[in-house]
This record gives C-alpha cells, sequence and structure tokens, in this order.
C-alpha cells in the first residue's frame, strides 16, 4: 500500500515526556498474583500507588473570607438593553381546537345521536354511544327499530366560535 507524502511536509512537533507534565498516577492493572482467579482480565484494576512521588506536592492553601470576597468581587456588568438582547423568535401560537356544544334538536334534523341501550342483566350498565355521519343515518333510516328499553337523544352540534372574549354560536 502506498502512502501519499506531499513534498511540503512540515516536521511533527516534539511532545515532552508525559512524566514532565506532572499529572496524577493512572490506575495500574492488578499484578498476577496466584491467588487471583481473574489474572488475566484487563478490566481489573487496582488504586494507584500513594507513595510515589507524584502523589507527595505540596499543597496550595487557599484562605477566603466573606469580606475580602466582597471586596474583592468585581462589579456585576451594567444591564443590557432590550434592543442589545439576540431573542430566537418564537414560534406562532397553536390555534386552540374548535369547541363545540350538543343542543338537543328533532332528530329529523339532529347531526348527532346519542344512544342508551337497554338495561342488561350483567352488572355493569353499557355505556351509551354517540352517533353521527353515516351511522347515524343508519339509525335514522327508514324502518329501523331500536331495541326494547333503548333510548335515543338527538342533538345538533353548534361551533362556538370565540371573538374579542364574547362567545358566538353559528348553526
Amino acid at each position: 500500500m502506498a502512502f501519499f507524502t506531499p513534498a511540503h511536509a512540515t516536521p511533527r512537533p516534539t511532545l515532552p515526556p508525559l512524566r514532565s507534565l506532572d499529572l496524577p498516577y493512572p490506575l495500574a492493572p492488578h499484578a498476577s498474583t496466584s491467588t487471583s482467579t481473574s489474572s488475566n482480565d484487563s478490566n481489573d484494576f487496582q488504586s494507584p500507588d500513594l507513595t510515589h512521588p507524584l502523589f507527595h506536592r505540596p499543597r496550595q492553601v487557599s484562605v477566603s473570607s466573606t469580606t475580602s470576597s466582597r471586596l474583592s468581587a468585581s462589579p456585576s456588568p451594567p444591564p443590557t438593553s432590550p434592543s442589545a438582547l439576540s431573542l430566537s423568535p418564537r414560534p406562532p401560537p397553536q390555534p386552540q381546537p374548535p369547541k363545540f356544544r350538543l343542543v338537543p334538536a328533532p332528530l329529523a334534523s339532529a347531526d348527532a345521536v346519542l344512544v342508551v341501550p337497554p338495561p342488561s342483566a350483567s352488572s355493569q350498565p353499557d355505556q351509551p354511544l354517540l352517533l353521527v355521519g353515516d351511522a347515524l343515518r343508519h339509525v335514522r333510516g327508514p324502518g329501523r327499530e331500536l331495541a326494547k328499553g333503548a333510548r335515543v337523544h338527538p342533538y345538533k352540534i353548534v361551533r362556538e366560535r370565540r371573538t374579542q372574549g364574547m362567545v358566538e354560536t353559528t348553526k
């Protein structure tokens, strides 16, 4: 495999030895012992040797008090004018879904019908059904009879529009 070497290549810089960087001593793998069952496991680590000279550096002492902190604290920057702030544009407000009301109406002009099934022998009563569209046309169709004891409540669907705090209803 051939490697491309540009003619104007600059020599790579020489890095200092790691020991001269005064970094903490890294974790070292466990030494293999005869009692260890997983001596070849590369995930076993032990704590660094705290007797190593890198861990015996003199500590830097820092003394602080609330008085000295207050005196040495820099003043806060002046407030930024609103025109200088870069505001991200707000997303447009989400339109609220339309609100509807059900208004009692005659079956012939109803937009929806609430069908309450007859009482059943079970301990839990059946849930009422709100029928609209094709299901309503099916129930309202000629020659349709409901089960004995079932009740039908026809309604007109009225959409509410909000205009300047007032509620208008449209039919």
